[in-house]
């Protein structure tokens, strides 16, 4: 894979953290000062955090997974297709839990 196009493929997911902050810059006025964060399987809320916390976790979140797996990518392992399959899914499977609990309590 060309190196170029494969360091342009590893950086992507990074737009992630943007779309997360103007997410809740954008609602933030809309945004209750308590978020439901854990539910039941009924779906009533049980743990709350406030939104400055749930936007701190989500970012900090983020931030550890998109630094292991781009530093995991960077390594040059055997088969890094695999792994930036792994890594996309894993980044659009957090953002979409995130920016859905934060459209939740809305």
């Amino acid at each position: 894979m060309n190196l170029n196009r494969f360091r342009n493929l590893v950086l992507v997911p990074w737009l992630s953290l943007p779309i997360i902050l103007a997410s809740y810059l954008l609602l933030w006025s809309r945004i209750p000062s308590e978020i439901a964060v854990h539910f039941t399987p009924s779906g009533n809320p049980v743990t709350f955090m406030s939104r400055g916390q749930s936007l701190l976790f989500d970012l900090i979140t983020s931030l550890i997974v998109l630094s292991i797996c781009s530093r995991k990518l960077w390594k040059h392992n055997i088969n890094p297709e695999r792994i930036l399959v792994r890594y996309y899914f894993a980044i659009a499977a957090m953002t979409i839990i995130f920016l859905g609990i934060l459209l939740y309590n809305i």
